[in-house]
């Protein structure tokens, strides 16, 4: 049986005599040169215009992948390498278990954004942003006097301990102040609701024409206003799903920060240790799992590798929608000093270091007061 011919439709919206030809040639090419159907009622609305090669539509779609597909340096060329380029469009899950260092890794994401003078918004509805802005100043300080440089704790107790008055002190904080020109905290009386995070993303492209990088610190807090969704599961799937729309919506990376199972705690991270996991595991474009390095294996021994100033861990990829999954990216956290990723003085990192799940990473052990 011959197959039925698509109506062209003539003349449609938008389309020049020369492009109408130009259409009605495709469709001869596709369907053979006889039997085209031409009446212009068998075409509602101007139907055939929206499709994906009429006219200049494919033009315009490969515009808008110059966005979509835009890559932002993370700042460290390991992750850069095992990410194709950095971060993009699309929503990104950084999972851990507590004090694995998950804030202060995503804050050097966002301060690494507003250095490259790119808006980043940073929603907490765990710490307050008294105690972020701390942990900023504290790695700044490092940067300017190395060991010699300031706690979270020392920074918190700045007054007490008298620090307005010593040079490294004034040093880090002028530091801290370049490196957050394009970056702005969102406490938790808005960030604990869906809502009001979403009324500020869009106010900040809308309004302010801007294209931030979000994290959001951290997902499994955050509430709705549909008492429907009466689960965790089904709240934090109604969650991921407004987030990744919000993503393609305005060609954003977006970040969400998310804990873990209980039972994963000692365990290798996998996509089974993701709390709620479902609706993460298909709507998320990557998803990381931060670790110490040999956990899970016979010999690890967590208090002991919690010892050490400086602690060896791994940023797992799990998940990555458009490139490979299964690598690891091994990081050192230097936990006093806020430092994640920690590099060590005169050595250089190379794409080496980026090795498939299961191939390696080095050994290490360290200590911290309070971090996540």
């Amino acid at each position: 049986m011959r197959q039925r011919r698509p109506s062209v439709g003539y003349p449609l919206p938008l389309q020049t005599k020369e492009e109408n030809k130009y259409m009605e040639n495709l469709f001869l090419s596709a369907y053979g040169s006889s039997e085209i159907v031409t009446s212009v009622t068998e075409v509602s609305g101007g139907f055939l215009t929206q499709n994906v090669g009429w006219g200049q539509n494919l033009e315009s779609y490969l515009k808008s992948m110059e966005e979509f597909g835009k890559y932002t340096s993370t700042g460290n060329k390991q992750l850069d390498d095992a990410l194709e380029g950095g971060l993009r469009t699309g929503v990104s899950i950084i999972a851990a278990k507590p004090s694995c260092g998950k804030t202060t890794f995503s804050l050097f994401l966002a301060e690494m954004f507003s250095k490259t003078g790119r808006q980043a918004i940073y929603f907490t509805n765990d710490m307050s942003v008294e105690e972020l802005i701390a942990k900023g100043i504290s790695r700044s300080s490092f940067e300017v006097a190395g060991e010699k440089g300031f706690s979270t704790m020392d920074v918190l107790r700045h007054h007490e301990l008298e620090l307005k008055e010593k040079p490294d002190f004034h040093a880090a904080f002028d530091k801290y102040r370049q490196q957050t020109v394009n970056l702005r905290m969102v406490g938790a009386a808005i960030s604990m609701h869906l809502e009001k995070i979403e009324t500020v993303i869009k106010d900040a492209v809308e309004n302010h024409g801007l294209q931030p990088l979000v994290v959001i610190d951290y997902l499994q807090k955050i509430r709705i206003d549909e008492s429907s969704r009466s689960s965790d599961k089904e709240r934090v799937d109604f969650i991921i799903e407004e987030l990744k729309a919000l993503a393609n919506m305005y060609k954003l990376p977006i970040i969400a920060i998310s804990t873990i199972n209980r039972l994963s705690y000692n365990e290798p991270l996998t996509m089974k240790s993701l709390k709620e996991s479902g609706g993460l595991e298909y709507n998320a474009d990557l998803i990381f799992g931060l670790q110490h390095v040999g956990v899970g294996k016979p010999d690890f021994d967590l208090e002991k590798a919690k010892k050490g100033a400086i602690w060896d861990m791994e940023l797992v990829v799990l998940k990555n929608r458009l490139g490979e999954s299964d690598k690891r990216v091994p990081l050192k956290f230097y936990p006093k000093f806020n430092i994640f990723p920690y590099e060590e003085p005169n050595k250089g990192f190379t794409s080496e270091s980026v090795t498939p799940t299961g191939k390696g990473g080095n050994r290490g052990a360290g200590r911290n007061r309070r971090n996540r």
